[in-house]
Formats: structure tokens, sequence, C-alpha cells
């Protein structure tokens, strides 16, 4: 069984021993984001999962009024907004679009519909999420497994779309995705 303390010390060793501390996952995704929402300067984007924020920086630099949200602080390095929160319990918070990417398959399955319920709740005008579909390589360098829901993107586009009406999708592959809805 999956708790909040046991992934919160996971991820403290994955950002400790494994993660370079200026990678990320989610900045190659932050012009497509912007563009397939048509998100307009000044808008504010919590960037949920954030990590070390590198990817908020970036959307920051796009002119978006950037929030970076991660249930742990460890890896954060930025000069921007942060909220320690984890995204099946978000406080009560509303931003303009949410950008979460690399996140979703790291979150046991039975937190899975909670916390897309919360990114619902926090978004008012889209959403943007990219979500790997394979086991995860880095969980080896620390002896954990660090993507909990492996699923094919056929589980998760209905969990998607009950919430959101999409806008983008692509496919890489059976590999990842990405999905963004309003």
């Amino acid at each position: 069984m999956y708790t909040l303390e046991s992934e919160k010390a996971k991820y403290h060793k994955a950002w400790t021993l494994a993660y370079e501390a200026d990678s990320s996952c989610g900045i190659q995704h932050c012009e497509y984001f912007s563009h397939v929402l048509n998100i307009q300067p000044s808008q504010t984007v919590a960037d949920v999962g954030c990590g070390n924020g590198v990817a908020s920086a970036k959307l920051q630099n796009l002119g978006f009024n950037v929030t970076g949200i991660d249930f742990i602080d460890v890896a954060w390095k930025q000069d921007l907004p942060f909220i320690n929160a984890c995204v099946w319990d978000l406080p009560d918070i509303e931003f303009d679009y949410v950008f979460c990417t690399d996140v979703f398959e790291h979150l046991p399955e039975d937190k899975i519909e909670l916390a897309f319920d919360n990114i619902k709740r926090i978004a008012t005008q889209g959403v943007y999420f990219a979500i790997a579909t394979r086991p995860d390589e880095m969980g080896k360098k620390i002896n954990e497994v660090l993507h909990l829901t492996v699923k094919p993107i056929e589980w998760w586009i209905p969990l998607l779309e009950s919430r959101w009406n999409c806008v983008g999708l692509q496919d890489y592959a059976g590999q990842e995705f990405k999905w963004a809805g309003n």
C-alpha cells in the first residue's frame, strides 16, 4: 500500500539520488500547451507535479503567471510561487489552466480519479496532461517503482473525457500521450 508519506520519501530519494537537478520532462511540452489551448499572456497556470520547476520557469518566460505545485519541495529551485500540496489533496485554489506532465503515471491507481477531480476543481479554463503509458526506467536507480499506474491510452481517455472536452491529443506509439481539454 502506498501512503503519502511513503511516496514523499520515495521522491525525496529520487530527487536527491537519481534525477538530474536541471532535468525536466515538462519543458518539451510548454509551447504546445500554450498553442493548443490558446493561452494568453498573464493568464494563471498551475504546474501540478512541478518537481524542480524548470518547466514552470519556461512557462513564466512565455508570459504566464505560474505557480508550481508539488508534494515535496526538495527539488524546487525557482523564484516563483510554490504550493506544497499533493495532487489528490489540493487546497482551495483556482487557476486559469493546469499544466501537468509526467505525474499521473506516478500516482497510485486508487488516487487517479480523486486527482483528476481536484484538477477539475482548480482549473477554470483548461488542462494539459502528458502521461506515460510504459514502466519507468529511473526507479531502477533507487530500487523503487516510480510508475505506479501503467495503463494504455484507452484506459486514460474515458477518465479525461468524463471531465473535459478534448481539444488536442497526440499518441506516441503507445509509450506516452499528450492530452489537452477545456
